[in-house]
Formats: structure tokens, sequence, C-alpha cells
């Protein structure tokens, strides 16, 4: 198992390639994913073709899901293949209480697991906790006017189109705690003694889109999300000036207008925000707010997700986190590109006084926060399967593991980029992991292959073998930060398993 080379491993090496572990550090850094919306609609909810929009369904912003998106562990239990989470197969299996009983609850199914057989739960897991509203959130799509009923399609049982718990507590209030709601995907917040669903999860977050953390780090009861401070940290500091009216985010990657401000209030719609962003990027010499002298062409509005991920759960008015470099705060909703997927002439939005995110009539006025980078659709596509899927596959030892990759730069063609490819098995109470390493070879650990620019590469095979029975990981990752550290700007995985 140590001497990963006596497999007979082939490994081609073509124009670059890299598979980087799920559990190597990307410094702080996440990789938001996709919200699931690929349609377009006008102010009225018709469907529109989306080219050109700007919309959500258009631009595609973020890291395209694994599929399938969720695998099924057979014994109560589905697993997350985008997060890593891991979720109770029954969503309805711990009922509906208050947010102290629904911290008690998984405490029991942590103690007595045997009582708790909701759809073949037979798993004794004692470390089930209640999602905190980062991790609560991540399961919703955007794509479908009922995230619930599509949950419950993918092999979930008992999701209700209902508010459940999170166990994250609002700030500056111990009488007040953000819950999810499952069919809309809307974040709000509601007295503690009110009863929502509980819904257990388990297992830390890993990429491909890990989850980060809240910002939550008072304690209100045992098992809270100040308590645990579930995922990924944030990077110190969490914000850069660049001194010329923009601000890049840390932990996703995203650049922000500095002057959260700039355009006012929206008063014709969610479209006029859509074309005031359009603007921005046709004519950037008329925008001058919080010192903008920067002349980038690519500015979008953000999607929902993208948004969220700028608020401190710790923080409110603004909910931004400490110390930010932003001007110009107001507490007015601001517009996602995403249209509500249950409403289709309501679009997203997210209130920077507390957190929410919520809907907003398409015809109402709202700020607008424009946003550039991260993944979207014009941007690198790299893919990494086992015997052609997506994964995760189950095989045994006597079968051949197929490992293919492919890379569609698109815009960022002749980027130069840090190329890594490694594999990743738990060997006892540790991870083991292989690199390699151009023109070397196959060596322990966790190192780079290459480094040159970003080029095409049609599907290619850079393993063939059969391997001993474990769970393996491989991952296809490239890197524009040329500082000979696995930050992960562009991540690919596939997961398998040998019997």
């Amino acid at each position: 198992m140590r001497k990963l080379w006596v497999l007979h491993w082939v490994v081609v090496l073509i124009v670059g390639w890299l598979v980087l572990s799920s559990h190597v550090c990307f410094a702080g850094a996440v990789v938001l994913p996709r919200t699931g919306q690929d349609t377009c609609y006008d102010a009225h909810g018709n469907v529109i073709p989306c080219p050109g929009t700007g919309q959500d369904g258009d631009i595609r912003a973020g890291i395209a899901w694994p599929d399938p998106r969720f695998t099924d562990n057979g014994d109560g239990t589905v697993t997350d293949n985008l997060t890593g989470l891991m979720w109770l197969k029954d969503a309805a299996c711990l009922g509906k209480t208050t947010w102290q009983g629904a911290l008690d609850q998984v405490a029991d199914l942590n103690a007595n697991p045997g009582s708790h057989t909701c759809d073949g739960y037979s798993g004794a897991y004692t470390d089930w906790v209640i999602p905190n509203v980062n991790e609560l959130e991540s399961i919703y799509n955007a794509g479908v006017s009922d995230s619930a009923s599509w949950l419950n399609a993918q092999g979930f049982v008992g999701v209700w189109s209902d508010d459940y718990w999170s166990s994250t507590t609002q700030a500056v209030t111990d009488t007040l705690a953000w819950n999810v709601c499952m069919d809309n995907g809307g974040v709000y917040r509601a007295e503690k003694y009110r009863e929502r669903r509980v819904w257990a999860i388990r297992a830390g977050t890993t990429p491909p889109a890990a989850v980060w953390e809240t910002g939550q780090s008072q304690s209100y009861a045992a098992g809270d999300d100040g308590a645990l401070q579930r995922g990924v940290a944030w990077p110190d500091p969490r914000f850069t000036d660049h001194g010329d009216g923009t601000i890049t985010d840390n932990l996703t990657g995203l650049m922000w207008l500095k002057d959260v401000n700039c355009f006012g209030n929206i008063s014709w719609g969610w479209e006029g925000a859509l074309d005031k962003v359009a603007d921005l990027n046709a004519n950037p010499g008329d925008y001058t707010c919080g010192g903008y002298t920067a002349d980038y062409t690519d500015w979008r509005l953000p999607n929902r997700k993208e948004l969220h991920s700028l608020t401190d759960f710790s923080r409110c008015g603004p909910a931004l986190p400490n110390g930010h470099p932003f001007t110009e705060f107001t507490s007015y909703l601001y517009w996602s590109s995403t249209t509500e997927g249950d409403y289709l002439a309501y679009a997203g939005a997210v209130s920077m006084e507390y957190g929410e995110v919520t809907r907003n009539h398409k015809g109402n006025s709202s700020r607008v926060w424009p946003v550039r980078g991260g993944r979207t659709m014009a941007s690198v596509e790299l893919d990494i399967k086992a015997n052609g899927s997506d994964g995760p596959i189950t095989v045994t030892s006597s079968d051949p593991v197929a490992i293919d990759i492919s890379l569609d730069p698109g815009d960022e063609v002749g980027v130069n980029a840090e190329w890594w490819i490694v594999v990743q098995w738990p060997f006892g109470m540790f991870w083991s992991y292989y690199s390699y390493l151009y023109p070397t070879g196959w060596v322990p650990g966790v190192n780079r292959c290459i480094e040159m620019p970003l080029a095409p590469l049609g599907t290619t095979n850079v393993l063939t073998a059969t391997l001993p029975p474990n769970d393996y990981e491989f991952l296809f990752v490239l890197d524009d930060q040329l500082d000979g550290i696995p930050e992960g700007k562009w991540v690919d995985s596939v997961k398998v398993k040998v019997e």
C-alpha cells in the first residue's frame, strides 16, 4: 500500500495536469459551487434565452456539481459529494421541536443510536450535529421550483417544504436562531421557542466545494455553531484592498466593488440592476465611486450564494466581517442574479443588515453590488473521471481502474499555472499521499507536478491499474498563484472504492 508504484501505475503527462487531495490545505480558500440554476427569465417569470443576460442561468458561476450529487451509504445516511457532508437519509427522523430541543434530539441520536431507526438507520455514529446556517444552505438547489421535492427525488426521504433549524444564533441576541426553508432556500431568523424541523449531519466538509465557517464564535448551548465552529477557517486577512476601488475576498477569491452603494437604489427593478452592471463594464470611466480607477469589463451581478458568502453571522449592521474595508454600507436588500425557483417573478436578494437570504419582486427597487472573478461557464473547465464516471464508483480489486482527465482553459488559455496530481487513501489513522513530480515520477507527499501555461487537453488516460481494497480519491487541480502552495483555484475530484 505504502509503495504505490508496485501497483503498475501507467501515467501519461500531457501539457499539464494535477490532482490534489481533499484533505490537503488550500491555504484557507474555498471554491463556491454553482447554485443549480441554468435557465433565464424575464421580469414576469417567462423563460428567455440566456446568452448575454448576465443572469445566474447565463453565467453559472461556481464549480459544477459532481454526478451523482449524492451517495446513499446503505445505512440510513446519504453523503453529499459536493461538500463531503453526511446527512441522515430521513429528514423527518428527528421531528419538529424548539431550537434547544433540536440540539437535545441530536445529542440523543449520538447517545442512543439504536433508538433512531428511521428509514433503516443502522449506523452507530456518535458525532451527529445540527448543521450551521452555511451547511444547511449548501444543500439547496436554486434550479428547481421546490428544492425539498428535488432532494426526495435524489434519495432522501421525509424532506419537507418547511423551515429547518440551524445551530447558528443570530448575532447580538440569544433568543433568535437561523433556519433555512427547504423549498426555496430562504435563510431566516426565528425565536428559539418556536418549533422547526430537525435534520442531523456529520463528517467534516471537503472539496470540491467545502463549506466555510459562519464567523460565529460565541456559544449559546452545547453543540451549537459557536461551540463547534465547523467549516473552512477564514484566511487572515479576510480581505485585500487593491487601492483602485476594488476588494478581493481571500476566502472565495471573488473581487467586489469597494463602494457598496456605488449605484444607489436601483428604482427600475431587477432588470435595471443587470443593465447597470452591463453599463459599468461598457463605461468604467463613468464610475469613480469609492476611488474606482480600474477598467475591468467582466463585472456581473452576484448569484445568491456569492452574496451569502460575505456574511459574518457573528455580526449585524452590517453582517460583514470585523475590519472589512468596504464603504458606504446600507441596510437595504442587494439583488442577486438568481431567479426564485418557486416564484419566477421574484429574484433572490440578501440583506447585509443581518444576512437574510430572501426574495424580492423583480419590479421592486434594491441595491446593486457587482462582483467579478471565480469560476464561470467561460472560465476553466477541468474534469477527472474514473472508468468514465464522475464518481464515486465501487469496483473489486480485480477490476482495472481507468482515470481520465481533460481540460478546457476557456478564456484563461495561456495563463501560467501550477499543475498537480495527487492521490490519497486512508492508512490507519492517517492519510497517505503520492503525487507525480515531473520529470521524476511518483513520489510520496504532495508535490507540484509542473508549472506551465494552461492549454486545451482532450480526454487523456493518466492511470490504468488494479488497486488493493481501500477508499481512494483522485483530484485534478490547477492554481494560478505561483507560490508552490496548492490553493486549488480550479479543482475536480473523483472517488473510487475498491472492495
